[in-house]
């Protein structure tokens, strides 16, 4: 027997030699639904995951989870590649919607009062008090007319200042 039997295809279990990239999937999708529960996976994992992938509480991607391990090979995806860009999608598509339940989300009466304080907040040069924000230095656009390639002789010409601007940057805790 190869692998591990939790994350093993189960075709895997029956005719080893026929496997092909679908059992592959199969065992990505396994160490997937591990990392997301955070906690060792049990045979009911294997035999019955609808559980834990409920438990979850992120329906797009369970829903890929899922599909990557399906007990059929032919009702999982075809390779690890389409797995793959599937997970970026349910995870785009989840941040996505995030981002927008976040920006509906009406602001607290002591901030909706004043948008100049909220704004005045945002583009504060000196550090927050609070380690969950970051602030990150964006560099000026360059003009658009100066050439990418410039020749040597240009490059001894006195730099200008830098003109980044710090902007917040709220991280995920």
């Amino acid at each position: 027997m190869l692998g591990s039997f939790v994350y093993a295809a189960p075709e895997m279990l029956s005719r080893p030699q026929g496997a092909d990239a679908r059992a592959d999937v199969f065992g990505l999708g396994m160490t997937a639904l591990f990392c997301l529960h955070g906690k060792a996976l049990t045979e009911e994992a294997f035999f019955d995951p609808k559980g834990l992938l409920d438990e979850l509480g992120r329906p797009a991607l369970a829903a890929v989870i899922a599909k990557a391990i399906e007990r059929k090979a032919e009702r999982r995806f075809a390779d690890v590649r389409s797995f793959c860009a599937a997970l970026q999608a349910a995870e785009d598509a989840e941040r996505l919607a995030s981002t927008e339940r976040l920006l509906s989300a009406p602001l607290p009466p002591s901030t909706a009062a004043s948008p100049t304080l909220i704004a005045s907040r945002q583009l504060s040069p000196s550090p927050p008090p609070s380690s969950a924000v970051q602030v990150l230095a964006i560099p000026p656009r360059a003009d658009p007319s100066s050439k990418l390639d410039a020749a040597p002789e240009n490059r001894s010409a006195p730099q200008q200042a830098d003109q980044s601007v710090p902007l917040p940057m709220i991280l995920d805790s």
